[in-house]
This record gives C-alpha cells, sequence and structure tokens, in this order.
C-alpha cells in the first residue's frame, strides 16, 4: 500500500486515482444504461463532494444531465469526536419529494456518513 504523509499524518492509499476514475465511469454507465427520467443527486456534505463531482462529470461524459441539490448532516458539530446523534443541518428531501415524489426504501447511516436507497 502506498502512503504518504500530510500534515504530519500518514496516510495509506487504498486505491489509486486510476482505479477510482475506472470505476466512477463504470457507475455512471451503470447508471445510463437505466435511462433514468428526472435523475437527481444529492451528495451529503462536505465529505462526498469529490466524489459527487467525479461522479456527475462521468454522468455528463454518459450523456445524462442530472440535477443536483445537497443534504448537510452533523455529528461532530464543534467537537473533534461524533456524539452519535445525526443532525440534518439542510434537508432536501421533502422539498424534492414535493416537486418530484418517491419512495425512500432505507437510510444507512454510519459513523462517517450516511446511504439513502430510493
Amino acid at each position: 500500500m502506498t502512503e504518504h504523509i500530510i500534515d504530519g499524518h500518514r496516510i495509506g492509499v487504498l486505491f489509486s486515482e486510476a482505479e477510482i476514475a475506472i470505476r466512477v465511469k463504470s457507475v455512471a454507465a451503470a447508471i445510463a444504461e437505466k435511462k433514468p427520467a428526472n435523475l437527481l443527486v444529492v451528495p451529503i456534505l462536505k465529505g462526498s463532494f469529490v466524489f459527487a463531482a467525479d461522479l456527475i462529470r462521468a454522468m455528463h461524459h454518459a450523456g445524462l444531465s442530472p440535477e443536483v441539490d445537497f443534504m448537510i448532516l452533523s455529528s461532530y458539530r464543534a467537537a473533534t469526536h461524533s456524539s452519535g446523534q445525526v443532525q440534518v443541518l439542510r434537508d432536501v428531501t421533502r422539498r424534492t419529494m414535493a416537486d418530484k415524489p418517491f419512495r425512500i426504501e432505507a437510510w444507512v447511516v454510519l459513523p462517517d456518513h450516511m446511504h439513502c436507497i430510493w
């Protein structure tokens, strides 16, 4: 595994930039194959913004034109450790459901991020 020192912290690289780019392109192609109508991408800020930008760019290259909105969640606030309680600081769900009705199948909240299955 490749390692880098960033601000005095040793960071291990699990996947190379090229490996990530290939996977992102594959995910975008799989989404494009479904030919979704009214595609909306909702990244969770701040942690997902780089991945979301790469995926949205790949979706455009695959012929899609998704809309984008953002949610902001927090379990840290001013602390350096999670409180264990996730707070929604910016919610797009209710507004989006009013514009484009959908059903949420599941929310998966993990210590460092959240997934939603629609």
